[in-house]
């Protein structure tokens, strides 16, 4: 593994834990070569209740692996501006995600 690829994981791995540690403010280049300012969580305080049977939650858990081996890079997470769940590859990061208050 090469040292940019290291980086890059360390830096997936630190933008991972943030988000699921609490609310994170992060601007992002999008597939169309706009940016976009947002924020967003993984902490379960934040996340919708979802009352989903075992095979949706099967469905979606399947999804997200599926993802992550198409993109290590990608990463889900719940976008509290828009209210719902978005992805986004942190190769594609335009600065330093900050805690947001």
């Amino acid at each position: 593994m090469s040292n940019c690829e290291q980086t890059n994981i360390e830096l997936r791995d630190r933008f991972e834990e943030m988000l699921k540690a609490g609310k994170v403010s992060f601007k992002f280049t999008k597939k169309d070569k706009t940016t976009r300012l947002a924020i967003g969580t993984l902490h379960p305080d934040y996340l919708p209740r979802q009352n989903l049977n075992e095979q949706e939650l099967a469905a979606q858990q399947a999804k997200a692996a599926q993802s992550r081996i198409d993109n290590p890079f990608l990463i889900r997470y719940w976008d509290l501006g828009v209210g719902g769940f978005r992805a986004v590859d942190v190769l594609s990061l335009q600065e330093e995600p900050e805690v947001a208050e």
